[in-house]
């Protein structure tokens, strides 16, 4: 079993990017402890790097999240992430998926809302 870490361009988290780090931090620390694998994606076109990630397998950030996802199945995988648009791909394809964007005191409802109605968020 795995963890898949799908994260958006770091800029866009702003202010939040330390919270963002220490979530992710605890989501690794507690998948290391269940002995699973925690691999993670950035965004095509960042060039920075998270801290909470430096320990874990990246996968390469110019191929599509859906190639690899259609390489596993479905009950090996949870894909982690904030408002990546891979969530929404995983939700379909039938993984499970957790957001960390109502952790995160987050103003963005519209995101919030729509990730409940398609069970991104519960």
């Amino acid at each position: 079993n795995s963890v898949l870490v799908a994260m958006d361009k770091l800029d866009v988290y702003g202010d939040m990017l330390d919270k963002v780090n220490e979530l992710i931090g605890s989501i690794v620390n507690e998948a290391a402890t269940a002995g699973k694998t925690v691999y993670y994606k950035y965004h095509p076109r960042e060039s920075d790097r998270l801290p909470a990630l430096a320990n874990c397998r990246e996968l390469d950030k110019t191929v599509g999240l859906e190639s690899y996802l259609s390489r596993c199945t479905t009950d090996t995988v949870t894909v982690v992430g904030v408002m990546s648009t891979a969530l929404q791909t995983a939700k379909k394809m039938g993984y499970e998926t957790v957001s960390l964007i109502e952790q995160l005191d987050s103003d963005n409802q519209a995101i919030i809302q729509f990730y409940k109605k398609i069970n991104v968020i519960k």
